[in-house]
């Protein structure tokens, strides 16, 4: 999983992301899941991909601050900038990416990523990206 991670950041192939991130989240062992709730936080989903997006070496920022607001995560990997932002159930987070116009403060190519989260499935139940 984590070559084929860093192959998607450094050609940009984004469709490729989502079955990789899908094979990460269902390799979590269930006995994580009992006695607590964690799957209903975006936070739990942002954390995974953050410490696995940081074990491939490229330069990420958690909660990235812009004028408008913050994105859930941005990845750069040489010219290419990856905004993601992160949903647990429902929600629009590449409307929100365009929306709040996150992508302005960056430069070359940009890759606008939406993620929603399926608690019960604990995994993605909707993967949406655009490049500028």
């Amino acid at each position: 999983i984590r070559l084929e991670l860093l192959a998607c950041m450094n050609t940009g192939n984004v469709g490729a992301l989502e079955p990789v991130i899908k094979r990460l989240f269902a390799s979590i062992a269930y006995n994580n899941f009992t006695n607590n709730d964690i799957e209903r936080y975006e936070g739990f989903y942002a954390s995974v991909l953050y410490a696995f997006f940081a074990s491939i070496g490229v330069d990420i920022i958690a909660e990235d601050v812009s004028s408008k607001g913050r994105i859930d995560l941005t990845l750069k990997a040489g010219v290419r900038t990856f905004l993601f932002e992160f949903k647990v159930t429902d929600g629009e987070p590449l409307e929100q990416i365009r929306k709040m116009k996150y992508y302005e403060k960056y430069a070359g190519e940009r890759y606008l990523i939406g993620i929603v989260f399926d608690p019960k499935a604990r995994n993605v139940s909707r993967f949406e990206w655009e490049q500028l």
